[in-house]
This record gives C-alpha cells, sequence and structure tokens, in this order.
C-alpha cells in the first residue's frame, strides 16, 4: 500500500507491504519519503525491513549533485533466512548479521564509516564461528581492522591502513596510496580445510603466523612468516606426530624463500629459493617462469632410515643413513640445469644399538648424481665401498624442460638405460645377505623407455650362489621386452663343485 502527493515540484509519501507467507512474511516499511524532480534529490526518513526478530533500517538523502547523507542499522539479521527466501540458501549455512553503516560527503568524494559484526555463525559442523569488521575510508586515508574467531579451531586478524596524500576519486586513490596491512593467524586448525574440502579429509596440523604487506599497490613489499606444527597428511604413512614445517618470505625487488621441515629428530628437508623479479609481476595476468631468472636448492642432511617420518616398511632401520641436494638454476634465454646427489650408506656401528646379522660392507655406499644440461638428463646410480663400484645404472633422457615451463608443446619424455653388475658380492647387501652368498654379474639395457617401440634387456649371472645352507648353485636369468612382446629364460644348477 502506497500514499503518495504532490506539492508543487516535489512528490513525498509513504509504502508499506509484505511478501513471503502469512506463517512467514516479510514486511517493508517506508515513512517519509520525498523526490524532488527539479534537483533529483532524494530523501527517506525511514526504510525497514523486518522479518521475524531480523531488522534492516535505511535513512538519509542524496542531492542531484551527488552529496549523500545515507545511515543504515542492522538489527541481528538471520541472512540464511534472506537467502532461503530469494531461492538461494546454502545449505548448513546459520548467521546473523548487526552493525552500522554510514555514508557522507559526495558520490566522487565520499567518506564512509561501518561497524559489522557476524554472530551465532555456524557451517555445516563447524560451530561457534564470529567475525567483528572496522571499516573508515576518508578523503585521505582509509583503515580496516577484522577480527574472526573458528570456536576451538583458531583465529584470524587483518589490519590494515592506506594513505594518499590529497582527495581523489577512490580508483585513483587505490593506484596512489601507500599501504600498511597485516594478516595474523593463531593456532588455526588445518582440519577446517578437510571440513571445507573433502579431498582434504585427513589433514590436521597448527597453523601460526602470519603476512604483511607495505608500499604501493604496483610494487608492495610482501612478508611471510608462517609455521605449521603437529602436521598430518591425508595418504600418507607417517611415522611421527611432531611433524613441523617454517616459511619465510620475503618479496619487493627480488623474492627469497625458506622452507624447513622437522620432525623430533631435528631437521628435515631444507628448500631456499630465489625469484630476481619484482613484486609488482603478481598485477600481471600468468607469472611464467620460463621468462625470469631464478634457483632453488634442497638438502636432506644425514639421516638414519628409522628416523625418517615416512613408513618405509622393511627399510624403516637405523643401520642404514641417507642424505641428499638438488639443486635448480634458470637464467632468462638459457635452458635450465640441475643438479642431484644423493647417498645411501651403512650407518657407523658405533652410533647404532642395531646388530647386523650378517654382512660386513659397513663402507658400502649407494651413491645418485643426476644433472640437467641443455635439455638433457642424465642420471648415474652405483653402489660399492670404497674405490670399488660393483653396480653401476645411467639413465639418459631428452628433457626439454624450458619448453614445459613455457607451456609449448613437447614430444613425449623417451629414455636409454645402461645398467653394468661387475662382482657384486651378496654377503655386503643388506638383507639380501640374510638369504644368499655368493657373487653377481649381469646387464640391463633400455632404449626409448616411454615410447612404444621401447626395448628392455637383463642378463644375471651368478656362477656360484648359496640360499641359506643349501649347497651352491649357477644361476643365470635372461629376459627381455620389445614392444608388446617379452621373453625370459632361467636357469639353476648345482655349480662346480656342488653336491647336486
Amino acid at each position: 500500500h502506497a500514499d503518495v502527493h504532490r506539492t508543487g515540484d516535489v512528490y513525498r509519501g509513504s509504502a508499506r507491504g509484505s511478501v513471503g507467507t502469512s506463517a512467514d512474511p516479510w514486511h517493508l516499511l517506508i515513512e517519509d519519503g520525498t523526490f524532488d524532480t527539479v534537483t533529483s534529490a532524494v530523501r527517506v526518513r525511514s526504510a525497514v525491513l523486518q522479518h521475524d526478530a531480523s531488522e534492516v533500517e535505511a535513512r538519509g538523502s542524496l542531492s542531484g549533485s551527488g552529496r549523500a547523507e545515507l545511515d543504515l542499522v542492522i538489527t541481528s539479521f538471520a541472512v540464511h533466512d534472506l537467502l532461503a527466501a530469494i531461492a538461494m540458501p546454502i545449505h548448513g549455512l546459520s548467521l546473523d548479521v548487526s552493525g552500522d553503516v554510514s555514508v557522507r560527503g559526495t558520490t566522487r568524494l565520499p567518506s564512509m564509516h561501518a561497524a559489522v559484526r557476524f554472530e551465532n555463525a555456524r557451517y555445516r559442523d563447524l560451530e561457534d564461528l564470529a567475525a567483528t569488521i572496522t571499516f573508515d575510508y576518508g578523503a585521505t586515508a582509509a583503515t580496516l581492522e577484522t577480527r574472526m574467531t573458528l570456536g576451538e579451531i583458531g583465529a584470524v586478524a587483518l589490519d590494515g591502513q592506506a594513505d594518499w596524500r590529497s582527495p581523489m576519486p577512490l580508483a585513483r586513490a587505490l593506484d596512489a596510496a601507500v599501504f600498511d596491512a597485516t594478516l595474523d593467524i593463531e593456532a588455526l586448525d588445518l582440519e577446517l580445510v578437510g571440513r571445507v574440502t573433502p579431498s582434504a579429509r585427513g589433514l590436521t596440523g597448527k597453523l601460526d603466523g602470519g603476512l604483511a604487506l607495505q608500499g604501493k599497490a604496483s610494487s608492495p613489499d610482501l612478508a611471510v612468516d608462517v609455521a605449521l606444527t603437529a602436521l598430518t597428511l591425508p595418504g600418507v604413512p607417517l611415522t611421527t606426530t611432531s611433524l613441523g614445517a617454517t616459511l619465510d618470505a620475503t618479496w619487493r625487488d627480488t623474492l627469497v624463500v625458506a622452507l624447513a621441515t622437522t620432525d623430533e629428530h631435528g631437521p628435515l628437508v631444507r628448500v631456499d629459493a630465489r625469484l630476481d623479479t619484482p613484486s609488482r609481476v603478481l598485477l600481471g595476468d600468468v607469472l611464467a617462469l620460463s621468462e625470469y631468472a631464478w634457483s632453488a636448492e634442497a638438502t636432506l642432511p644425514e639421516r638414519p632410515l628409522s628416523q625418517m617420518p615416512i613408513d618405509l616398511g622393511s627399510l624403516h632401520t637405523d643401520t642404514l643413513v641417507s642424505a641428499a641436494t638438488l639443486s635448480v638454476t634458470h637464467e632468462v634465454s638459457r635452458p635450465m640445469r640441475a643438479d642431484l646427489t644423493g647417498r645411501l650408506s651403512r650407518a657407523d656401528r658405533a652410533t647404532t644399538d642395531a646388530t647386523e646379522a650378517c654382512g660386513d660392507g659397513r663402507d658400502l655406499v649407494l651413491d645418485v648424481v643426476g644433472a640437467l644440461h641443455t635439455d638433457t638428463t642424465r642420471v648415474t646410480v652405483t653402489l660399492g665401498d670404497g674405490d670399488a663400484r660393483p653396480v653401476t645404472l645411467a639413465l639418459d633422457a631428452h628433457t626439454p624442460v624450458d619448453a614445459w615451463l613455457a607451456g609449448e608443446h613437447a614430444a613425449p619424455l623417451v629414455a636409454n638405460l645402461d645398467g653394468r653388475v661387475v662382482a657384486l658380492d651378496l654377503a655386503k647387501l643388506p638383507f639380501v645377505c640374510e638369504h644368499a652368498a655368493g657373487t653377481l654379474d649381469g646387464t640391463l639395457e633400455g632404449t626409448r623407455l616411454g615410447s612404444t617401440d621401447a626395448t628392455l634387456a637383463l642378463h644375471l649371472e651368478a656362477p656360484s650362489v648359496r640360499f641359506a645352507d643349501e649347497a651352491p648353485v649357477a644361476v643365470r636369468v635372461d629376459a627381455d621386452v620389445s614392444g608388446t612382446r617379452a621373453h625370459a629364460k632361467a636357469s639353476i644348477e648345482a655349480s662346480d663343485g656342488g653336491d647336486g
């Protein structure tokens, strides 16, 4: 129902109405509204939208020249009821909003104040959610203060301010403003991610730290300092409950990142990375790594396999120690270069309480050396003790990494393999020595591995090998695979001097 009167060039009126059902109505009341047909000025003494205990009231004026004086008062408004009324419900959401918003000035140079509270919030199985937001925008500055509590899951705070020298329109102010903003995270339970994203269920841990941004939006100074504790990963069989990580990063002219992981035994993998480009590249559409110089290095310090945070099955022993380093470097207009070194060795008996069932290969070492130079990758694996290396495996592949980074189409990965075993003493191999003794020779050759016409040939020969307490025998194995065809032949015969 509406009641409108005209006096000269001014229309004045009030209106009231309801929508919904008789059992669940929404009421709208407009009192003393005016419109000047000459100046296009609009004024409303009060406009109220009400539903049950929810109420939103707006009042104010807007002149034809764009000068505004507007106020909005929100009293415990149930957002979930409004979404249901307009047929846009969010399943599992319950949220009440209250607060006030005021706007003054002109549409070109406005000032604004807002203080809003989100209470009694629940989303699916997340309860006791709450937040407060305070925002002020003036002629030469703006401030924002946000506090969010997630029940027992943690808390997040966002504070920021922006300053510009003189009054100007919002679009220009954002370009000219100098920002100072911080995001603080306190004991945020990563289980929250799994509750919202089903694929991440099983992810747990606590996140603390923050992010800071300073300077102009076109080239800000960024800093990140966060820590993860008691981390568990979905689908990963961890053997520790104290896996943690820290991330420190700064970015202005150069991005510098340090990621370190730890557990109860000390340092685990550490990654240091550097990207030589200013932070303003974040304003671009896509960050193409092939267009910038960057480097990264990952290190795993020497550590017994029994102290690895991942279940390694029968290899989870303190008689074996591993260490590795991977470095990657990319320069503009030059091929990417990568180098990998890894070592698996026997632990010093003085540092372990383990008793070895067999084997005297205290100095037995497995070395892995890899190099990516000019689109070619070569990985060499050797096994031996001292200067002797009875086992050698070499893998070569064409790897156009720069083309991959640039998103260009490249031929499928194809590799060649060459392996040699010369008089390998089985008594020096962990685990193997518990079941067999003797020497082993052989070759392993592969061509175009990864393609449809790949070939693989294996030849192993042990002239005199003893299994457990059985008589020594001679073992020979030959196998080859070509395309869709495979052939294998094995023979076991009494060795020279054997009993049968």
